[in-house]
């Protein structure tokens, strides 16, 4: 508080008034009031009128206007509000003035901490990146932030007013929260399909409570999480889960974890099905595993486990299993360890395919080649084909088990290449020959037979096969090996010529 005369000079200045002007008694007494007093505009830094100065022209109460900033002595500037009075002597006439002011600092603290609280919490209401709404008792929507009509593709003229359920596909629901919610509930996660402007719909789910004063229902606050691709994944996931199991169930692969750690050896139905245990039935034990392989097979399997938990890498290891019903099957495995960062085995993951019907096909076919070329090697007549131009185009199988060129080798005109090399220019140019004048073609000469490692003399003979217009579509030949009769012709010779 600070009293001046009648002329505006200082009188006193009390405790208070000395802090915060930072002016003494003794330095201020008989001071005019701006030099102690110093006041201005906190946002336009212009000098404030003294309030003082209006109370003595006028001779009334005069307050302090908004954003009044006191220069102190120092130059520290404090917030203040203040107000002045006329002093008036006992006959009524003006003697002086009474200012009284007070440090405002902590309520313009205060008051711009909730302002900026309020700020805040206004930007998080409109850029929370999930939708938020409110609505009162009777369902009407108050606010909504951005998230959500960006979400269901509304402005906020078209949606706030407007009844909750209008936005709800199906009434039950949007009934059952309003209920649970005047009933004092709060929602978490609670599933509902909202409308979209578009005409589609979005699953979310829904987690809210209402703000009550005084027991009453003032508005609700609703959070609402958009989960239409996160459902729509999980269901993408359980179908491609449903394909895998068909697919593995076709194919018949079986997928295993074992979990070094904990000693659990989890195993797909599919892979129990591959060892003839029925669904559930495996113990879930490595030990388990090793008891079903075959005996002889065992230590190549358990190898190749070895070997991935050594090194880290994939292996492919091949066995067979016995089935409790003593059958044996074939089973091609696949796995990788996986290591913790100090390189110690935690899991060894992979899948067995069942090659059993593969492995009997190969077993089949291994026999038939051994039948065929076990025939081949005692028979004289090797038959052949060949396009019009003279050329091996289509698989010639019987020549391919007794010259044991392959496809590709003797494909074109590289059958020539069985023939001895002698031989080979004669008779290519009998071929050509024969294939100018379209007549019988035969041939003598030697060819290369696989399963003795010789060259064996031989007879070919081909003939022309002709289409309905005249036109030559095939050659049809035999190469017949006369290399024993023609041994026993020489030694005949040979005996004749020694008598």
């Amino acid at each position: 508080m600070i009293t001046t005369d009648a002329e505006g000079r200082i009188a006193s200045l009390n405790a208070v008034a000395e802090a915060l002007t930072g002016w003494t008694q003794r330095e201020a007494e008989g001071q005019p009031l701006d030099a102690v007093f110093h006041i201005i505009n906190e946002q336009t830094r212009q000098p404030v009128e003294n309030p003082a100065v209006q109370a003595l022209e006028h001779g009334v109460i005069v307050g302090l206007a908004n954003h009044t900033v006191l220069i102190a002595k120092d130059g520290r500037e404090l917030p203040i509000d203040d107000s002045a009075a006329p002093i008036r002597d006992d006959e009524g006439r003006l003697a002086g003035c009474v200012l009284v002011f007070r440090d405002i600092s902590a309520r313009r603290k205060a008051e711009n901490s909730v302002r900026r609280s309020e700020r805040e919490l206004a930007d998080l209401f409109e850029n929370a990146s999930v939708g938020l709404h409110w609505v009162d008792a009777n369902g009407i929507i108050l606010r909504v932030n951005q998230a959500e009509l960006d979400l269901l593709g509304y402005t906020r003229e078209e949606y706030v007013g407007r009844h909750i359920s209008e936005f709800h596909v199906h009434a039950n629901v949007i009934e059952d929260i309003l209920r649970r919610l005047t009933a004092g509930e709060t929602l978490h996660a609670y599933p509902a399909w909202l409308r979209c402007k578009d005409g589609l719909t979005k699953q979310v789910l829904i987690n809210s409570n209402v703000l009550w004063e005084d027991g009453k229902f003032i508005h609700t606050r609703c959070f609402t999480h958009d989960v239409t691709d996160l459902r729509r994944a999980e269901e993408e996931l359980r179908d491609s889960r449903e394909r895998l199991q068909m697919a593995q169930e076709a194919a018949r692969v079986g997928a295993f974890d074992w979990n070094i750690e904990r000693g659990v050896n989890i195993w797909t139905p599919e892979l129990e099905a591959m060892y003839g245990l029925a669904p559930g039935a495996f113990a879930r034990t490595q030990t388990a595993w090793e008891e079903l392989v075959h005996p002889e097979d065992r230590p190549r399997a358990l190898a190749g486990v070895e070997q991935t938990l050594r090194t880290g890498d994939a292996v492919e290891e091949e066995w067979r299993v016995i089935w409790p019903d003593r059958s044996v099957h074939w089973i091609v495995g696949r796995f990788r360890a996986i290591k913790s960062p100090a390189g110690t085995p935690l899991r060894l993951i992979g899948v067995n395919i069942d090659v059993t019907e593969h492995e009997l096909a190969e077993e089949a076919t291994r026999q038939s080649d051994e039948r065929y070329r076990s025939l081949v090697s005692i028979i004289t007549d090797v038959p052949w084909t060949t396009d019009a131009a003279g050329s091996f185009s289509q698989p010639q199988p019987a020549w391919e088990a007794y010259t044991g060129q392959t496809p590709e080798q003797y494909r074109g005109y590289g059958w020539a290449e069985a023939l001895h090399p002698d031989d080979r220019e004669r008779i290519k140019e009998l071929w050509a020959a024969a294939l100018h004048s379209r007549t019988l073609y035969q041939s003598e000469g030697r060819l290369w037979h696989a399963p003795t490692q010789q060259w064996r003399q031989f007879v070919a003979k081909a003939a022309p096969l002709l289409n309905a217009d005249g036109t030559l579509r095939e050659w049809v030949g035999t190469c017949t090996d006369v290399e024993e009769p023609k041994r026993s012709e020489i030694a005949l010779r040979e005996s004749e010529e020694q008598f």
